[in-house]
């Protein structure tokens, strides 16, 4: 059993039960049950350990259908920390009770309101000669299970745990496809895609689906496969110019994003719908500005002014 984040007592039971035998009154038992499900899900990690822990030394106490705005407010002049830091831990506060709502266990949530800090979005994303350099370090030439992983993250751009989880039973050959959706996704914080499967890793996902002993394609531990990661991308040397923006995981998702946004050849709304964004909006406004054809007439346009064309 995992250590636990609170100190109250909470055993733990299937939403089903929970739904019969409970209901919320603590913002820090809605904590625990929301903690919880991402412990089902194998969607736990060091970051939300953390979140919940502030979260849970100032509102764990707190009556779940009474926390007020002026709440809120407190909470944010207290903790003085970076506006998008305290906005990530009110967005788990509002995500936990919202996720206890729907199951039925909050009958009166509150109307959490607050000022979200504008969106960031990463610009990093790789080169080929970078992926062909992260693939061939020494850290996934001796782990052929974490250079599968990898690959998977490359060509599907999917999320670091829609793979982490992924389950043999979510990749239909006969179908050729890949469901990263599955069955014990209560509530998901963000959708998932279902695609085609790459011929490139084809092979050896069969190979993988059919020698596994535990029901996944690549599991690792959230701990284990950072750490593996990092490694990688040490041993590339990617983050090595200081000029960059720092690369993470979720670079290798923005890399096949760009890749195919660069093509020419994709359109935004079948990119929108590889990323599994919930709208095409979404994609517009991190990967529009990728296409060759991006405002190509607007520049056209405006050289004309000029007696001189793109």
């Amino acid at each position: 059993m995992w250590e636990r984040v609170f100190n109250t007592p909470f055993v733990f039971l299937s939403l089903t039960q929970q739904e019969e035998q409970m209901t919320i009154q603590t913002i820090g038992h809605a904590l625990e049950v929301w903690s919880e499900n991402l412990h089902q899900e194998r969607r736990y990690n060091r970051r939300h350990k953390s979140l919940l822990k502030n979260l849970n030394s100032h509102f764990g106490s707190f009556n779940v259908s009474k926390i007020t705005h002026d709440d809120i407010k407190n909470y944010i002049k207290k903790r003085e920390v970076k506006e998008q830091t305290v906005d990530k831990e009110l967005s788990v506060l509002k995500g936990a009770i919202s996720f206890c709502h729907k199951a039925e266990l909050i009958d009166n949530p509150p109307n959490i309101r607050f000022n979200r800090a504008k969106p960031k979005y990463r610009e990093r994303f790789f080169s080929k000669e970078e992926v062909r350099t992260i693939l061939n370090t020494k850290v996934c030439n001796s782990n052929p299970k974490f250079k599968l992983l990898l690959k998977i993250a490359i060509t599907t751009c999917a999320r670091k745990s829609a793979i982490r989880t992924l389950r043999t039973s979510q990749i239909n050959f006969d179908a050729n496809l890949i469901d990263f959706n599955h069955h014990t996704m209560h509530i998901k914080s963000k959708p998932r895609a279902i695609i085609p499967i790459p011929s490139s890793i084809k092979d050896e996902l069969k190979k993988a689906c059919d020698e596994s002993k535990n029901g996944f394609v690549v599991y690792f531990h959230e701990h284990t496969l950072d750490s593996l990661w990092e490694k990688a991308f040490d041993q590339a040397n990617v983050n090595g110019d200081p000029k960059k923006e720092t690369a993470v995981f979720h670079t290798l998702r923005h890399t096949g994003a760009v890749e195919m946004a660069k093509s020419g050849k994709v359109s935004m709304k079948e990119i929108s719908s590889y990323l599994g964004h919930s709208s095409i909006l979404i994609t517009e406004k991190v990967y529009a500005k990728y296409l060759p054809s991006f405002m190509r007439e607007s520049v056209n346009v405006m050289n004309g002014l000029l007696g001189e064309s793109a």
